[in-house]
């Protein structure tokens, strides 16, 4: 009773979206994403009461009600893998599509389920984060085998006219999240190859300039949250949670 949170996590292979209790964790509840085998779900994005999860290669974009726990409805893509998505406002999603090397816009209230306003971006686009009245689209770079064509690349669009604003290139290959800072600097995860070190490269979404490029964030580095504090959390598959401070720039706990 002392703590109404809800943690809400995507289940991948379980292919659900569980919401639970943050003040007791068995208190859960489920919410089915659909039983075929291309609802792959990777990731979420969170507005007020509602989240959109991208279903992967469903080519598809669960609207989800948390008040209600249930699937408002889908928005489709005509083909491809949906991965990232951000809300930039109340009622406006980008959703990233990595197969066709684009990223679509939606409504939550529009009448067509389909996703139909697009603008192209470098291959892969695998993130999205929202900024300073811009929508930046982090693309991994990388061939149909899913080989690197270079170091990432990050797009900036703007939300009302689909137009592009500017891009720059990471300074590291395969680049898979990203995070806003309090500073209002974009966090860029270069998770590189999984057996080599990771980077970070550090942006600034006005100029859409390369503050700099930070080295050694962990073998498969991934994933990135950042606090009020400016602390970024950076959790990869061999490492665990790293914790680097945004205003020191240093490590609160490194790799080691």
């Amino acid at each position: 009773s002392t703590n109404h949170e809800i943690g809400l996590v995507v289940n991948s292979t379980g292919k659900a979206f569980t919401l639970y209790q943050v003040g007791n964790p068995a208190t859960q509840q489920q919410i089915p994403l659909g039983t075929s085998s291309t609802v792959t779900p990777v990731g979420f994005s969170v507005r007020g009461r509602r989240a959109a999860v991208p279903l992967g290669n469903a080519a598809s974009v669960a609207l989800i009600n948390l008040e209600t726990a249930t699937i408002q409805r889908f928005f489709t893509f005509a083909r491809g893998n949906a991965t990232g998505s951000a809300f930039v406002d109340d009622t406006t999603v980008f959703a990233a599509n990595t197969g066709q090397n684009q990223v679509g816009r939606f409504t939550v209230g529009q009448a067509s389920d389909a996703i139909s306003t697009f603008v192209t971006v470098a291959a892969k686009p695998t993130a999205i984060s929202v900024t300073g009245g811009r929508v930046l689209v982090v693309s991994s770079n990388l061939d149909a085998n899913y080989a690197p064509l270079g170091n990432g690349v990050v797009t900036a669009i703007d939300p009302k006219t689909m137009t592009i604003l500017g891009s720059v290139t990471t300074g590291g290959t395969n680049p898979t999240n990203a995070a806003v800072g309090p500073d209002g600097l974009l966090y860029v995860v270069n998770t590189g190859d999984y057996v080599g070190q990771g980077s970070m490269t550090i942006i600034n979404p006005a100029t859409m300039a390369v503050v700099k490029t930070v080295p050694n964030m962990g073998v498969g580095a991934g994933a990135i949250s950042i606090d009020a504090n400016g602390l970024a959390y950076i959790s990869g598959f061999y490492i665990g949670t790293l914790v680097w401070n945004t205003k020191t720039s240093s490590f609160v706990r490194g790799p080691d």
